[in-house]
């Protein structure tokens, strides 16, 4: 995929949004404190920090971007309940 195409930069943030809330959420639990007494500003920054790591490695592999499909087709219940040789 060729990376100044719009389709590139929807997946690439799409994906970036996706690994910022991995890593804050990661960061957050990994405090083990209420969320009222957590480092907010700490969380925010490794998600930042992994969100661009993962616009780099969109842009270092621009064929891989598209290739992993979005899970939202596991929220059918005929999908959770399917023999995984069904599928």
């Amino acid at each position: 995929m060729f990376i100044l195409t719009r389709a590139f930069w929807l997946a690439a943030g799409d994906r970036a949004i996706r690994t910022f809330a991995q890593a804050a959420v990661a960061v957050l639990t990994a405090a083990g404190v209420g969320i009222l007494d957590a480092d907010l500003a700490g969380a925010a920054s490794s998600g930042l920090l992994a969100a661009l790591i993962s616009v780099l490695t969109s842009i270092a592999t621009p064929n891989q971007v598209n290739k992993v499909e979005p899970a939202r087709h596991l929220a059918r219940p005929e999908d959770l309940l399917a023999e995984p040789d069904a599928r």
